[in-house]
């Protein structure tokens, strides 16, 4: 398969799972201020996935650059097992949305950006297989993932301050092409 028409697909399905987030707000049931603060939760957490999934973007498209014109079933695949984690972003921002007090949404959404990361994780593996490359993952941030997901069991507003912290990693990486 040829690299753009997979990065193109990609761009495709990205640009749906943002359209989708947008719509896991809730609904407002009045007309004032005071109904947008009540829900300030699932606003939060849609900006959080939104700056994410536009960092995973840009991501996969420097990832991409360093192809050749073509690619393997293995990084066909590991790109759609990528897409199909991300794509339940949207279904469990709504969760978290709707119930942000809960562990059960909390540790959802967080597995979500973790099975997300892993899946990113073996799209790099493939791609610097293909490039002979060498693979660079961070092998601490799965681990404070982790710890976050245990602990959000118990705290579940640790989810979304684990969430809003991994911005500050997306602003203060570089983005290189």
């Amino acid at each position: 398969m040829s690299k753009s028409r997979l990065v193109a697909y990609t761009d495709a399905i990205i640009a749906i799972i943002a359209t989708i987030l947008v719509l896991s707000l809730p609904d407002l049931d009045q007309f004032t201020y005071q109904s947008l603060l009540v829900h300030w939760p699932a606003y939060l957490i849609y900006i959080i996935t939104f700056l994410q999934l536009m960092a995973g973007w840009i991501n996969h498209h420097n990832l991409f650059a360093k192809l050749p014109k073509h690619v393997d079933g293995f990084v066909f695949w590991t790109n759609a097992i990528w897409l199909l984690v991300i794509s339940f972003l949207p279904y469990a921002v709504k969760w978290v949305g709707r119930f942000a007090t809960h562990w059960q949404p909390e540790t959802f959404y967080l597995l979500i950006i973790i099975l997300g990361g892993v899946a990113f994780s073996f799209l790099e593996i493939a791609i610097d297989r293909m490039t002979d490359t060498p693979v660079k993952i961070n092998y601490w941030l799965y681990a404070i993932l982790i710890l976050a997901l245990v602990v959000t069991y118990f705290f579940p507003y640790f989810g979304i301050l684990t969430a809003f912290s991994q911005i500050f990693n997306i602003i203060t990486t570089p983005v290189k092409a």
